[in-house]
């Protein structure tokens, strides 16, 4: 069982264009917020986007916040607990260890009506808890990117949902152009766009996805030298947000479309 997403795909996919990955307009809840790395890495991407994570969780440490450049966040108990206070998300983040991560993942879809995407970061899921995850986003209409990810960027709209994509400065590592980045690699991720921008060239979107997905791609659009359409040849992630296997059109300045 599924939700229809869009165009007849076979499967639930709830974005139309890899503008819709990450944008500006999207709200985030981050489980964990207050761990070792989502403590580093949540305030330069809060910054970077404009301040777009409304709360965390942390269990226990409700009153707490995340400090971040631009203001603090603030830390609940649990998902509902956010809910009840006020705040309203459509993202949630996922830096939970790998043996908490499909309860929370359960927890973000059973308490939160108008949640649309899920970001995973943690690593080393099992393949059962893979599968359950897969399939609770399917039943819910809910985009699944990860497990083991560390989520998207859009250098357009500077924004970041998910991980450390462009490092600690991603204001600089992540340039406008015309290019999509894919990588096993986060650090790959990074070096790539740090290369295409020393050698001219900017970038759209950079979407990592490295669990069961194939190696580095990188995708140039609308170049001199290539046909405004290019196609992805890669296999399907088994958690992936589709985007990667999906052929994509440019349909205005700034906007791309899925050509089904």
């Amino acid at each position: 069982m599924h939700k229809q997403g869009v165009g007849n795909f076979k499967y639930h996919v709830g974005i139309s264009s890899l503008a819709q990955i990450a944008t500006r307009s999207d709200r985030v809840c981050v489980l964990n917020i207050l761990g070792g790395e989502s403590s580093d890495v949540t305030p330069v991407g809060h910054a970077y986007s404009g301040g777009n994570v409304v709360f965390g969780t942390s269990p226990g440490r409700r009153g707490q916040v995340l400090e971040t450049p631009i203001g603090n966040v603030p830390v609940y108990n649990n998902v509902r607990e956010g809910l009840e206070d006020g705040h309203r998300f459509d993202c949630g983040v996922v830096y939970l260890p790998p043996a908490a991560a499909r309860d929370g993942v359960a927890e973000l879809i059973r308490v939160n009506p108008d949640l649309r995407k899920i970001f995973i970061v943690t690593e080393k899921l099992s393949v059962h808890d893979s599968r359950e995850i897969r399939a609770m986003g399917q039943q819910n209409g809910i985009d699944i990117f990860g497990g083991n990810s560390l989520g998207v960027a859009d250098a357009w709209n500077q924004v970041r949902i998910g991980g450390a994509l462009g490092g600690d400065r991603p204001e600089e590592a992540l340039r406008k152009g015309s290019i999509a980045i894919l990588s096993n690699s986060g650090n790959f991720t990074t070096t790539i766009a740090t290369y295409l921008r020393m050698a001219g060239w900017g970038h759209d979107d950079a979407d990592l996805q490295r669990e069961r997905c194939p190696t580095s791609t990188t995708r140039r659009r609308n170049s001199p030298s290539r046909s405004p359409t290019t196609r992805a040849a890669s296999r399907p992630c088994s958690m992936s947000s589709r985007a990667a296997t999906t052929s994509w059109t440019r349909s205005s300045p700034s906007r791309w479309s899925p050509a089904w």
